[in-house]
């Protein structure tokens, strides 16, 4: 559950965006003054702070400054609560750091949607930056026991990030599509991808991740056949990520079919025709189909043929 701390010298304002945004499922905490809202934010630092600008003593702005200033706080997005509609307010607002504005008295169906827009960019951005160089590492250690097996992972990685875009993903999905295609077979750096063993050592790998919970279920999943009985039909994690895992499994089944088939329109002309019969997500396929026909026109437009 998601911690939001209130600063607000109003007690009474307080008590009332306390009662509205618990309501909505957050874990909400009050403080009055500009100093305890730094000394929490520090102690036990929430995922979101709503800042009143007109505080006495330390100012809005000015405990906006010093959260941004302090590693252990400068993310936490700041909304600022105000009454001031100068927009030269506002943009010393944002540059002290001010992730939003929030005029006073508030619109809460307004406030409600700027805290998840918030929070979703706040997840998004955390889960990049412990993701990623952890996938780095893992693709690292796949590039110096096989290169094939490296090559594979960064090709896979590729076709998914596109097809993703393609497809309209969240950012948070895409991200975590990404991060998939790139790990979902690390377990054939100890058993070669013909053993059935590399699966159960590849979620052993993962377990311990702080990703490991969702990701295990792409090391397991991602060669099943997306109507198959061994398919997860719900997330088995907080993470709904079942769209990105049908992506992932009919991704991983184009690349199965080009080693054993150099050209690539018949191997999605044969993919296509497994999709068809139910084996795997149309809305892929045609997602690389049309990734295969901007290939084509880009090499004629290059090469003249």
């Amino acid at each position: 559950m998601a911690k939001i701390l209130i600063v607000d010298d109003n007690e009474q304002n307080c008590e009332l965006m306390r009662d509205v945004i618990s309501s909505w499922g957050y874990d909400v905490y009050k403080v009055f003054q500009g100093m305890d809202a730094l000394t929490f934010a520090r102690e036990t630092p929430p995922h979101l702070i709503l800042l009143d600008v007109m505080l006495p003593g330390m100012n809005g702005f000015e405990v906006c400054r010093e959260l941004k200033r302090n590693p252990k706080t400068e993310y936490i997005p700041v909304i600022m609560l105000t009454a001031l509609n100068d927009v030269e307010d506002r943009i010393r607002g944002f540059k002290v750091g001010a992730s939003s504005f929030i005029s006073k008295p508030p619109n809460y169906n307004e406030l409600k949607y700027v805290i998840s827009s918030c929070l979703q960019r706040k997840q998004v951005f955390d889960s990049m930056e412990s993701r990623q160089p952890v996938c780095e590492a893992f693709l690292a250690l796949i590039r110096a026991k096989d290169e094939a097996l490296y090559q594979q992972a960064i090709r896979r990685r590729e076709l998914c990030d596109k097809v993703g875009r393609l497809l309209g993903l969240l950012e948070v999905q895409s991200e975590r599509l990404v991060a998939a295609a790139c790990l979902c077979e690390i377990g054939a750096v100890i058993r070669p991808l013909a053993d059935p063993d590399h699966v159960v050592i590849g979620e052993d790998i993962v377990r311990p991740l702080k990703m490991g919970e969702w990701l295990r279920l792409f090391v397991r999943s991602h060669h099943e056949k997306v109507n198959s009985a061994d398919f997860p039909r719900e997330a088995a994690t907080e993470q709904d990520v079942l769209t990105e895992l049908r992506i992932l499994a009919t991704v991983s089944r184009y690349l199965e079919l080009q080693q054993t088939q150099a050209d690539k329109d018949e191997c999605l002309a044969g993919l296509r025709n497994e999709a068809r019969m139910g084996d795997w997500d149309v809305k892929t396929v045609d997602a690389l189909l049309q990734l295969r026909k901007d290939e084509t026109f880009i090499r004629t437009m290059q090469f003249g043929q």
